[in-house]
Order: structure tokens, then sequence, then C-alpha cells
């Protein structure tokens, strides 16, 4: 059995200040790995996402203090996003689909891929900076390492830049059984303390590792952080994952949320 914990190491402005306050965050810095050992003994890493970093706005629709047309950095928020969305259009089966890498959104400086249109979206980024709206960031970006050219209906050329085979699941999956190929990433998104789970993860076996566990950049949430829980299949077998209940709270004599992935 492996257990990986992310790292409660704390510091200026350091992602254990995210867990514990994520409302009071200006900017995040990256989370730093921390090796610890599971109830097997042996030695583990818990590979964390890179931070985000950018600065505040005073007004909660992104726009800086005294602009008196914010709807301006709203509208260009939705270009941008648009942009993206073309832009990741591509053909399956060709080659060189989805290498372009470019800035995700104006939330914090997360980067995705895109198959094209690097110029269109610099363009619109530049309006966005002369317009004098500004970027926020409380939370960390979970980085896509890379996008294969997917078949997509929605896309004009029948295919979009997505992440490959992932199984993405919520509170409400616990106690799920799933079957998933080697290669699977599993993506388990689940509400942080004071109210919720542990930036930890326990594994029945070494058919499954721990990719990373970050805080998605997005508005804060009043209840606390949301965190994601990046995992990769790596092997044929049975793994069971746990995540337990925030041992800052009552909530730790709750049960783990719980799946089993039988890999094949």
């Amino acid at each position: 059995m492996s257990t990986y914990l992310a790292s409660s190491r704390s510091g200026p402005a350091s992602a254990a200040e995210i867990a514990r306050a994520r409302s009071q965050i200006s900017a995040a810095s990256p989370l730093l790995p921390r090796r610890t050992r599971g109830a097997s003994g042996l030695a583990v890493l818990a590979l964390l996402g890179g931070a985000c970093s950018s600065s505040l706005p005073v007004n909660p629709d992104g726009s800086p203090d005294g602009q008196l047309n914010g709807d301006v950095c709203m509208t260009i928020r939705q270009m941008y996003s648009d942009a993206v969305t073309k832009a990741q259009e591509c053909t399956v089966g060709a080659s060189g689909q989805c290498g372009v890498q470019v800035r995700a959104s104006f939330w914090c400086n997360c980067m995705t891929w895109v198959n094209g249109g690097a110029d269109t979206l610099t363009a619109i980024a530049n309006q966005y900076t002369t317009a004098g709206c500004q970027s926020t960031c409380n939370g960390i970006c979970g980085q896509p390492q890379s996008l294969t050219c997917q078949a997509d209906t929605t896309s004009s050329t029948g295919g979009r830049c997505k992440q490959p085979m992932t199984l993405a699941l919520t509170a409400d999956n616990d106690g799920g059984n799933f079957s998933v190929a080697v290669g699977y990433e599993i993506d388990i998104t689940l509400g942080g303390p004071p109210l919720g789970y542990e930036m930890n993860v326990i594994l029945s076996s070494d058919a499954a590792t721990v990719l990373e566990i970050n805080i998605p950049a997005g508005p804060a949430n009043p209840g606390g952080p949301t965190y994601l829980y990046r995992l990769k299949a790596v092997s044929a077998g049975q793994v069971v994952v746990q995540i337990p209940h925030s041992s800052a709270t009552s909530d730790a004599s709750l049960p783990a949320f719980t799946i089993t992935l039988n890999i094949s």
C-alpha cells in the first residue's frame, strides 16, 4: 500500500497556506514536493502542479480599480476562451497536431496546447492588457503535459485537442467500481478543508500512481478549497483508492472517499 501526501511545508505564500485559507491568497507559489512513507515503508514522492502567479484585481469583474467599462474585460476574456476553443480544432490522424503551447486563460499563468492560432491569441491577450484588465490567481494550475487530437463532433474539422483517456470523478462517485485501460488518467475533484478531504491519497497497489494533487485555478470557494487528485493507471491489476477526510476537523472520523479501479 502506498500513501501520497501533498507538501505541508509552511512559508510565505506557500501551498499549505492555500489549503488553510484560500480566500486570503493573492498569489500562490509552487507546492514543494515532500517524500513520505506509506504503510509499506517505501518512500514515495507527491508530485504537485505548477503554481499560478499574477495580481489580483480590485473589482470582482476583473477590471482594475476605477475602470468604468469593466464589461470590456469580460468581453475580451470570452473572446480569448472562444479563440482557444477554435485553436484546438485539429485533424484526427494527422501528424504534428496539438503541439503549440499557449496561455490557457486570464485566471492564472496556466498553459494549454492548441493546434494553431497562436498569433490570434497573442493579439487578444494584448487587447486585455491595453484595456487595463488584470488577471486573478487563487489556485494552482493542473498543467496538461500534452494534448492529443481526438474525435469531436462539435469541431468543424472533426477533431479537437484534448487530454487523452481521462476518467473524471467527483464525490458522487464514492464507493464506485471502474474499469480503465493502462494509460488512463483518473481525475478526482473533491472539496478540501474545513469541510472536506485531505491532500492525501492511499493506494492499495502500485498498478496506479499519483501524478499530482493541486488546487485548480478559479474563483475562491467560501466553503474551502477544491482539490484535484490526478492519478494514472500504469499496469494491469486492481487498485483501491482512498482519500481521507480532513484530520483538522471532526470529519476525520468519517469514512474515506473510496473507489476501486480495475485496470486492464
